[in-house]
């Protein structure tokens, strides 16, 4: 099995375990569905998205400015990491990464945000969003934001 870990914080966002569909050699998305979880305190059952439980990945809140903000702070630090680890990888990435930010941006208002489990804001924000038919929920991972691991 095949985990992904963010290189900024650490932390596991992912595995193969879950379909990951790369999107124009910038991104991952990863479709994700609702499931009922059990809640023993209240005695109710709550709606919750299966890749976040999996990862523990924490909900924060972002407006447009403050995921700009944040986007281009972690864009300088993928850029440094390429430039060390995967110098190959940069022209595609400087290439790529505007257009696909600038699709993630046109409805922004629309998506949700989270963290790893260590919920450091200074890794990487994966996006939530809704596939046309309204009810599909997939993540959105920046590709080279990702380091592969063997379990």
């Amino acid at each position: 099995m095949k985990i992904y870990t963010d290189i900024v914080s650490g932390d596991i966002l992912i595995s193969d375990a879950f379909t990951l569909k790369e999107v124009n050699d910038i991104a991952y998305e990863v479709d994700c569905a609702a499931a009922e979880k059990y809640n023993s305190l209240d005695d109710g059952v709550t709606q919750r998205n299966i890749v976040a439980d999996s990862f523990g990945l924490q909900e924060t809140f972002m407006d447009k400015q403050t995921w700009l903000s944040h986007i281009k702070d972690y864009t300088k630090k993928l850029l440094s990491f390429l430039e060390k680890n995967n110098p190959d990888r940069v022209k595609p990435f400087r290439e790529r990464f505007p257009s696909h930010t600038k699709q993630l941006l046109a409805d922004i208002e629309k998506s949700k945000f989270y963290t790893g489990r260590s919920n450091l804001g200074d890794g990487m924000i994966c996006v939530l969003r809704y596939r046309e038919d309204g009810k599909t929920p997939y993540f959105t991972f920046w590709k080279d934001g990702l380091k592969t691991n063997e379990a």
